[in-house]
């Protein structure tokens, strides 16, 4: 009976002695975080934030769908208009949804009292934006050139979203609760009311309804855009304030922490910075566009609605790295970051692909299912430079989705002064001043700023990838 025992003892030994040397020799890895660096769960965690970032988006690129139906004119005329509220809302939207970041770290680290603090912070910042918006959006007629006062339509458009614009970072600030302890449900379902509703009022106001509803065209498109923000503001409300969160992580309480909001807003503000700058500068842009003639124009028009509505893709994946990221700091398992940027290229490389495809193969089918039939002729007399401009613009957003993760990364573990930095100085240095060049100097067309556009970002996440192998992740990559 001793000898079966002393047996099975000596033939245990080796077993334990690789378990004792393992704990000894790297540090301890749990199968959660393994699993959740794959592809499959990056994935799954990042297509509900995809759908999340739809919810601002996709509520302006939901007008500019309708507004092609409506009619050309409209449409380009919206141009201009959405990218100065693009402009003016990305910043504080990139602000709030830093609070990912600390709500993840939190989570990763159980500090489950702490975990509703980030998101009340971000609210009042975006109540406090108001200060900014409001007066912007009444003196707005006296800030613009005298040309784009000619549309009070279009003014009454952009005048109305300005001043209502602290309504899309609020949505990202309560969102920022779900997201970071990776419950992504509730911001989907925001999502799709939101858009649901933006979708149905669009429909009724733009078109009217003979006899019951006036056609208001953009103006209606403008009233459809506030009701729908505000549609996803109430489910994320009634979940954020729901019996059990409010017990578990006091979500009720709503203190002003101005050592904690600043501290958010400095990991935040450097990317809000970065990317008020990149809108800035594509704003920049399609003034250039506007130069060259209609033909230019359009096609830089059904580009940016065409990337523009897919850059959910971008964000979702973005800041489902950066949650990753969080968590994995805040677990204390920072040599599995690599395994989340590998996982995150791949993804880009499986949507890029089949975008590509699909715009390749019928781009025909996208110019029927964007414009009117009385405007596809004209649409379609572009169709050469169109397909060019898709080549490049295909390439583009797939170096542009592994800037996002990067920008993720990077923002998890508050490198946000680089991201600033280096987005700030490549938009302009190697986008906007090519470009500025060519039209100016050498009267190109379009089609070369997308492959500008290529260059850049390619330059960028070259940049990125430099930095990503400078870091000494487990000494650098700490709770912020």
């Amino acid at each position: 009976m001793v000898s079966t025992f002393t047996i099975g003892i000596s033939s245990f030994r080796p077993f334990l002695l690789k378990i004792i040397m393992s704990q000894v020799l790297s540090p301890p890895i749990s199968q959660k975080y393994i699993t959740e660096a794959r592809p499959f769960a990056l994935f799954k965690l990042s297509y509900p934030l995809m759908l999340s970032s739809l919810s601002g988006s996709l509520m302006l690129l939901c007008d500019r769908f309708f507004l092609a139906k409506y009619s050309l004119e409209a449409f380009n005329a919206l141009i201009s208009f959405g990218a100065l509220i693009t402009m003016l809302q990305i910043g504080a939207n990139v602000c709030a949804c830093a609070a990912d970041v600390f709500v993840g770290q939190f989570n990763g680290a159980n500090k489950t009292n702490q975990i509703s603090s980030p998101t009340w912070q971000m609210i009042w910042f975006s109540i406090f934006t108001n200060l900014i918006f409001v007066p912007l959006a009444f003196y707005l007629p006296d800030i613009l050139p005298d040309h784009l006062n000619e549309d009070t339509k279009a003014i009454f458009y952009c005048r109305l979203l300005i001043a209502f614009n602290s309504l899309s970072p609020l949505t990202c600030a309560l969102s920022t609760f779900f997201v970071g302890m990776k419950n992504t449900f509730i911001p989907m379902v925001s999502t799709i009311a939101g858009n649901g509703t933006n979708m149905i009022l669009n429909t009724l106001l733009i078109f009217g309804v003979k006899g019951w509803i006036p056609e208001l065209g953009i103006e209606g498109a403008a009233i459809a855009t506030l009701l729908g923000q505000l549609t996803s503001i109430l489910v994320l409300c009634v979940a954020f304030f729901a019996p059990y969160n409010r017990k578990t992580y006091s979500t009720h309480r709503f203190t002003l922490d101005f050592p904690l909001l600043f501290k958010i807003l400095r990991v935040g503000g450097p990317n809000a910075i970065a990317q008020a700058a990149i809108a800035s500068a594509w704003a920049f842009f399609f003034i250039l566009m506007q130069s060259l003639g209609e033909a230019s124009l359009t096609l830089a028009s059904i580009m940016q609605t065409i990337f523009g509505f897919f850059v959910f893709i971008i964000q979702g994946l973005s800041r489902g790295v950066s949650t990753t990221v969080a968590n994995l700091i805040g677990g204390e398992q920072t040599h599995l970051i690599s395994q989340v940027l590998n996982s995150g290229v791949k993804l880009c490389l499986y949507f890029c692909l089949t975008i590509s495809l699909m715009l390749a193969l019928y781009p025909d089918i996208v110019i029927n299912l964007l414009f009117s039939k009385a405007d596809v002729p004209r649409i379609i007399s572009y169709i050469d430079a169109l397909k060019f401009t898709l080549f490049w613009g295909c390439l583009s957003f797939l170096f542009k989705s592994v800037r996002g993760l990067f920008s993720g990364l990077l923002t998890a573990c508050g490198h946000t002064g680089f991201v600033m930095i280096n987005e700030t100085i490549t938009v302009w240095f190697l986008f906007v001043l090519p470009v500025w060049i060519c039209v100016k100097f050498f009267n190109y067309d379009v089609s070369w700023a997308y492959f500008i556009a290529f260059i850049h970002n390619a330059s960028t996440v070259g940049v990125y990838f430099w930095k990503f192998f400078q870091v000494d992740w487990k000494k650098n990559a700490k709770l912020i």
